[in-house]
């Protein structure tokens, strides 16, 4: 017989390898075993699992290293918030640690994930959410909520969803500067599709292009962003003051519900394209009627006291208008005691 200690050992050693000995019908530990054990936090690791994510994540950041940060984040991550070639460079927006994290506390969620809190050296916290990621077969960070301080007051926000919003900003600014009427109208919320769709072509080519000629390359990358879970307001620097958009969540994806350009050396400007869009539908239907001398429409679209002492009295020949459905080149829009003015 074996004596104790050198059987303890022979039977760990044939455990580990898989091996069968003497007297055991069946090895201890199975190669499959094994590799599912891999996949799966010990109850006894110290939190090794959770550490060894968050290093891989915050070492790739203090490296610089694309590769890495994206091997160290889950498929979900890489799809919102490094969608874009250029996400990388975006990513500085968030101010993610890139210094030693310690473990300050974690929670088991399920089988699959994590919720870890860690903290620099400074004590400032960081929320991550860990996961086994079934595409890339290893435990990486899912998200990480960060809370930011500003005149005072203090947000925590999600890193994916703030990058997906930053991305959906960029790649809208290039929708619209391409004054591609289909590839705008299914980026824009309903309340701002509907009076874009109402208006002719040239039209809305034309406000389009006011808005376009205010955008500045690159400035997708120095956005302010004010955002909840149904909505957020986005404020970016533009070539002559800045740029105010209104995003709603619709169907989990971001929609543009009103844009607005806001210019430093004026207080006239027309406000936002809602605005100046529903002023052009109601400019183009008026000149339509015109040109047809349909009093029952002019008197439904015009003023009354315009109406009774001029259109209606006068010989609507004698001056021509514009055409409704070509825009003039020129056709200026500016705001007056909360009126529009379209010199046309």
């Amino acid at each position: 017989m074996l004596p104790t200690k050198k059987l303890q050992a022979l039977l760990l050693l044939a455990g580990l390898s898989g091996m069968t000995i003497p007297g055991c019908a069946t090895s201890l530990f199975d190669a499959a075993m094994l590799k599912t054990a891999a996949l799966k936090p010990s109850l006894m690791d110290g939190h090794i699992t959770e550490n060894r994510a968050i290093t891989q994540f915050t070492d790739a950041l203090t490296e610089d290293n694309e590769k890495a940060f994206r091997r160290s984040v889950s498929t979900r991550f890489e799809q919102r918030a490094m969608r874009s070639p250029d996400s990388w460079k975006d990513l500085e927006i968030m101010k993610l640690p890139k210094v030693k994290l310690e473990i300050d506390d974690s929670t088991t969620v399920d089988e699959h994930t994590f919720e870890t809190i860690a903290k620099d050296d400074k004590g400032t916290k960081y929320q991550f959410k860990i996961v086994r990621d079934t595409e890339k077969r290893r435990w990486v960070v899912d998200d990480v909520l960060v809370r930011q301080q500003k005149k005072g007051t203090s947000a925590t926000k999600s890193v994916s969803e703030v990058m997906d919003l930053l991305l959906t900003v960029r790649e809208f600014l290039t929708t619209w500067q391409s004054n591609d009427r289909s590839a705008i109208l299914p980026a824009v919320a309903v309340s701002l599709r509907e009076p874009l769709e109402q208006m002719p072509e040239s039209w809305m080519q034309r406000l389009v292009e006011r808005v376009s000629s205010e955008c500045e390359s690159e400035m997708a990358r120095r956005p302010e962003i004010q955002m909840n879970e149904s909505d957020a307001l986005v404020k970016m620097p533009s070539k002559n003051g800045h740029l105010l958009l209104k995003v709603a969540r619709e169907d989990d994806h971001w929609l543009f519900s009103d844009i607005e350009v806001r210019q430093r050396k004026t207080d006239d400007h027309p406000g936002s394209v809602l605005r100046q869009a529903r002023a052009l539908h109601a400019v183009s239907q008026f000149l339509a009627a015109y040109g047809k001398e349909d009093r029952v429409a002019l008197k439904e679209l015009c003023d009354e006291t315009f109406y009774r002492t001029s259109l209606e009295i006068g010989d609507l020949s004698m001056i021509n208008m514009p055409s409704a459905e070509h825009a003039p080149d020129d056709f200026e829009i500016r705001s007056f005691s909360g009126q529009l003015t379209i010199m046309v």
